[in-house]
């Protein structure tokens, strides 16, 4: 019969990757404020408030440039939301490490994700704030 693995079993096999996963933190941190208000700001008035969301590539598209982009985006977002899943039992931003890791991916339902997070008051409220901080209109709520 197998035992449970301890708290402390789980942080001494994290122990040799413990320097990586606080620079990957602190990167993460600094990227995230650059980047989530810029982001914020590109995103057009109206993009929420489509039903389906434009797609980069076409599904009869075979160009190898295209599917070479999207395999090393979604390997990026699929390494950021491991390493975020790490953070949250060690030091880091884990929560916002892997919701930049799902805004990097492309998986079916993303933009039915998106709609409903931005559905919420405090994060449509906290959006706007930011856009309306660097001159920029409020996003429309999603019907």
């Amino acid at each position: 019969m197998q035992s449970v693995p301890t708290l402390d079993h789980l942080m001494s096999l994290l122990d040799p990757a413990m320097p990586w996963l606080i620079a990957v933190s602190v990167i993460t941190l600094l990227v995230s404020l650059i980047a989530v208000p810029w982001l914020v700001t590109v995103v057009p008035t109206d993009y929420f408030t489509h039903r389906f969301r434009r797609r980069l590539h076409r599904r009869n598209n075979n160009s190898p440039v295209i599917w070479l982009w999207l395999m090393a985006k979604n390997l990026l977002g699929g390494i950021l939301v491991m390493l975020g899943l790490i953070m949250l039992v060690a030091p880091g931003q884990g929560i916002l490490t892997i919701l930049i890791g799902l805004g990097i991916a492309d998986f079916p339902g993303k933009y039915y994700l998106e709609r409903r997070l931005i559905a919420l008051p405090g994060v449509l409220r906290t959006v706007n704030w930011i856009r309306q901080r660097h001159g920029c209109p409020p996003l429309e709520a999603p019907p």
